[in-house]
């Protein structure tokens, strides 16, 4: 059956789906600084010391070679986005545009976020996040999956998007700190879906109720 509403307006976002999701769990902006030039003459130099610009280089997804980063290939030839394979990790999108509009969704992974309007689209893009969220960042529970993440941001939407399509969720703060720099966060996932997804999530069969 086929699950999009004619009456959603879907949003525009910078990257598909699954390649959204992912780059939120394991994706970063490739940057460098560029130290601002100043011209002398017999006007007063004003120049602020640490004063920087940064210079975006590209979009890179870090996976170990396997099913997963053979999926991430997969859905970036499928949507015609040029990239490279720098090394065993790394898959590398060159395009300056695209990653200017990729930057918005956050640099460092305890400020990413979601964008607007994650909620006005169809059942089928929300798996299709989910998805590339979780073969990310996510491992699989006995009865569902679990997300891990430092953006508080981040979970709390993904909880939100989640209780959209009747799944159930539980939200709360880590205890273990030594492996990062800021509060981590796991959300507990139960999904009545099954998801297109690399890793093998359990479905959970439950009354769905969708908001």
């Amino acid at each position: 059956s086929n699950h999009f509403d004619r009456d959603t307006i879907v949003p525009e976002f910078p990257l598909p789906p699954y390649l959204l999701g992912f780059f939120l769990a394991e994706g970063n902006i490739r940057r460098t600084k560029t130290k601002n030039t100043i011209t002398k003459g017999s006007t007063t130099k004003r120049s602020i010391a640490s004063s920087c610009e940064w210079k975006l280089l590209g979009t890179a997804f870090t996976q170990n070679p396997g099913p997963t980063r053979e999926r991430l290939k997969e859905e970036l030839t499928k949507h015609e986005i040029e990239f490279s394979e720098g090394d065993k990790k790394l898959l590398t999108i060159h395009d300056v545009i695209l990653t200017r509009k990729i930057f918005n969704l956050g640099i460092h992974s305890h400020k990413k976020q979601l964008p607007a309007g994650y909620l006005n689209t169809s059942l089928e893009w929300k798996l299709d996040f989910l998805s590339g969220l979780l073969d990310g960042d996510g491992c699989v529970m006995e009865e569902g999956a679990a997300l891990d993440t430092t953006s508080w941001s981040l979970a709390s939407q993904v909880q939100e998007l989640v209780r959209s399509i009747g799944g159930i969720t539980y939200l709360y703060r880590t205890t273990v700190k030594e492996l990062t720099r800021n509060q981590g966060y796991r959300l507990a996932i139960k999904l009545p879906y099954k998801l297109n997804s690399v890793k093998n999530f359990p479905v959970v069969h439950c009354e769905i109720i969708t908001k």
